[in-house]
């Protein structure tokens, strides 16, 4: 949320991005989970965002989809922020500030009791 995507889409690194998807095809699957009528993605904006560039440009049917992961497990949205600094802690510098509000948020979620069942 604090990125402007338009810039990305149009970076150096995207560029790079589709250099490699092109000359070597998409490595890694980008991940979703299922919501109510469809799918929302989980990680891989910017290998989708290549490929969809890629086939807008080419019209080359290799980039016409994207090889998926889905996620069919219980989804909350904490496990969904986390997922995602994680990933892109790596590519950018995110601030200590923001590292902490997500060690804050993932720790108070673990602090919360569970419900116990009531099996013998």
């Amino acid at each position: 949320d604090r990125l402007d995507l338009d810039a990305v889409a149009a970076s150096d690194e995207m560029e790079e991005l589709k250099t490699s998807i092109r000359e070597r095809g998409q490595k890694e699957p980008i991940e979703v989970f299922a919501v109510a009528g469809g799918y929302q993605l989980k990680k891989g904006w910017r290998r989708l965002t290549a490929l969809r560039q890629l086939y807008k440009e080419t019209a080359d049917d290799r980039f016409a989809h994207a090889v998926a992961r889905v996620d069919d497990g219980a989804v909350n949205r904490i496990d969904l922020y986390i997922d995602m600094v994680e990933e892109n802690v790596i590519r950018e510098d995110l601030t200590f500030a923001e590292m902490a509000q997500v060690a804050i948020s993932a720790r108070a979620t673990a602090r919360r009791p569970r419900p116990r069942s009531n099996s013998a």
